[in-house]
């Protein structure tokens, strides 16, 4: 099974003064490395996962999770006002394609 940490609440993906401590996050830009880009950026890091099932709670600002999903499935992070869900990646076509 794949771990991935998401955001379960509303609001923004924000790690936690003691989350960041224990990843070693320093500055912006290494606390961007794990921020919702482009669907799935480092969620499923094994030392992000740690933290998140090691501090529970006080993880992040909001509520952080970790989802399990089978190892095989391709998944992307979708996400609603903050609240974000697994779901398995697949193809989309909104009519702006060139052929």
């Amino acid at each position: 099974m794949q771990k991935i940490v998401i955001h379960n609440h509303f609001g923004d993906f924000e790690l936690s003064d003691k989350a960041r401590d224990m990843l070693g996050i320093t500055d912006v830009e290494e606390r961007g490395k794990y921020l919702y880009v482009e669907g799935r950026k480092n969620r499923d890091d094994p030392e992000l996962v740690r933290a998140v099932e090691e501090l529970g709670k006080e993880a992040g600002v909001g509520e952080l999770i970790v989802v399990e999903i089978p190892d095989d499935v391709d998944w992307i992070i979708e996400e609603y006002d903050g609240n974000e869900r697994i779901s398995e990646a697949h193809r989309t076509w909104d009519g702006s394609e060139v052929d």
